[in-house]
Formats: C-alpha cells, structure tokens, sequence
C-alpha cells in the first residue's frame, strides 16, 4: 500500500500543555506532512526547557521541518481573546502566512493545551480565512 501525500495549505494548531516530551508532536509532524511550526507565544519559554523556542527549533530541525517563532502572533490578553502586541504588525504576519498556506502545511503552537481555550485558534482561523485552508484542532 502506497502512502498518498496529504494535500498541502492545511493549517493545524496544537497546544503542548503539560506534556514533558515531544511524542505526540512529533506524531503530528510525520501524520500531517507539517512544512513549518509557527510558535505563536508571546515569549518562547515554558515551565520546562523542553519547550522552549530553541529546544523545539532544534527538534523540528532534526526532522526537517521549519520553526519560526512569531512572536508578532503572540496573545497579550492571557485569554482565549486574541489581542496582538502591535495589531497592524500581526495583520502583517498573517497576510504572510496566508500566502505560505496556499504551499506548505503549517502547525500552529501555542502552549495552552485545548485549543478552544487559546488565542492560537483565532490565529489559525484569519490565516486559514485569507487563504482558504482548512484549519484542524490537534489534541
């Protein structure tokens, strides 16, 4: 049986939460043909080093997958509400990565484990609005 590629310009968002390893992302990697991680923290730092920016960019590296961190993206809030450090530079970001969605598949993250609890489904939403991806909640 022959693996069939997924269409690409599909958008996940994944919430690490509490998970101390990268099991079940790097599980979402491989099943979704994820291109780029899009770290939409405010601040790239978690309660373990694990998930700290440079820790995840080194792990997407050694899968060959992008990480950048998008920190434009990033939720000033500290609720589901998105609420952008600079709006006109978010709007920016977004139209960015619209035009990147028509070719890549791209993972939000964010730390907050449900995503009907974080701003990153907002994120993924406006992207996915803007280039007509299809935008799937993982975990």
């Amino acid at each position: 049986m022959t693996h069939q590629p997924l269409q690409t310009g599909s958008l996940f968002t994944f919430g690490y939460g509490n998970r101390t390893n990268y099991d079940q992302f790097e599980q979402y990697l491989t099943d979704n043909e994820i291109d780029l991680v899009v770290d939409v923290r405010l601040t790239p730092r978690a309660w373990t080093r694990t998930w700290y920016g440079d820790r995840i960019q080194n792990f997407c590296r050694s899968k060959k997958v992008r990480y950048v961190s998008e920190k434009r993206l990033g939720n000033t809030s500290k609720k589901k509400q998105w609420i952008p450090p600079n709006t006109e530079e978010a709007e920016n970001a977004v139209k960015k990565l619209s035009k990147m969605a028509l070719k890549r598949n791209i993972l939000f993250l964010c730390a907050e484990l449900k995503s009907e609890r974080c701003h990153r489904t907002e994120v993924a939403e406006r992207v996915g609005d803007l280039s007509n991806a299809l935008v799937t909640h993982l975990a």
